[in-house]
């Protein structure tokens, strides 16, 4: 009896068919998988230099400086980090955010990851300075400075939307201070530190440098007045 060895040439083109038309059926789901799994990758990347931002601004006490992340390598980050597709992640100071540019490496093109390194506009504490040292809260003398989340939009306008518990105890404008982090308002009236408080309305001067309409104004809050 004869045995049969190889394949005939139809076969075989058979065979490679079904393997093109198979191939063709995965490609897609597998290019989705590895987009998904650059995207993932970029989130972990961005998780992490967040976390090394806020580390620099907390123990440095000052906003982090630059549009990249080179000042955090070494004592923040332990290794420089590219994104997925090779491309520098970029720090948005003023708008608290880091991102990944994305597959097409380019700016507002609407493939960017993006995520926030600052928690939302908030005041952190009200604090009572007394200018003169003389022990006593003096209207035109003395001064609140207000501790913020963010960046502040440097202006002024005809009301504070800050009302603290003694009527008129706050001036009507304010000078941004210290890096842009700390609003100081001319005391107006009298008030009891560590005792007296201000309550901050939805809509005050406190206003995020980004103009983010998400996060725009100080969140509602009551916060006690306390001595600096």
């Amino acid at each position: 009896m004869k045995l049969r060895q190889g394949f005939t040439l139809i076969e075989l083109l058979i065979v490679v068919t079904i393997i093109a038309i198979l191939a063709g059926a995965a490609i897609p789901y597998v290019q989705d998988y590895i987009d998904e799994s650059r995207r993932a990758r970029a989130k972990n990347d961005l998780d992490e230099i967040r976390n090394a931002l806020a580390l620099y601004e907390l123990r440095r006490g000052v906003e982090y400086p630059n549009n990249d992340i080179a000042s955090l390598i070494g004592p923040f980050l332990t290794k420089a980090l590219v994104d997925p597709w090779g491309a520098a992640y970029v720090v948005n100071r003023a708008s608290s955010t880091v991102e990944c540019l994305g597959p097409d490496g380019k700016i507002n093109s609407g493939d960017e990851i993006t995520i926030d390194f600052r928690p939302r506009m908030a005041v952190t504490k009200v604090v009572w300075r007394d200018t003169n040292k003389d022990g006593l809260v003096t209207a035109g003398v003395d001064s609140l400075l207000f501790y913020v989340t963010r960046p502040l939009l440097n202006s002024t306008a005809a009301s504070t939307g800050l009302t603290p518990s003694a009527a008129g105890a706050i001036g009507m404008s304010y000078t941004a201070v210290l890096n842009d982090r700390v609003a100081s308002f001319p005391v107006a009236g009298v008030f009891v530190a560590g005792s007296d408080t201000v309550t901050i309305d939805s809509s005050n001067l406190l206003v995020d440098e980004s103009l983010d309409t998400n996060t725009n104004y100080a969140r509602p809050d009551v916060l006690k007045i306390v001595a600096e």
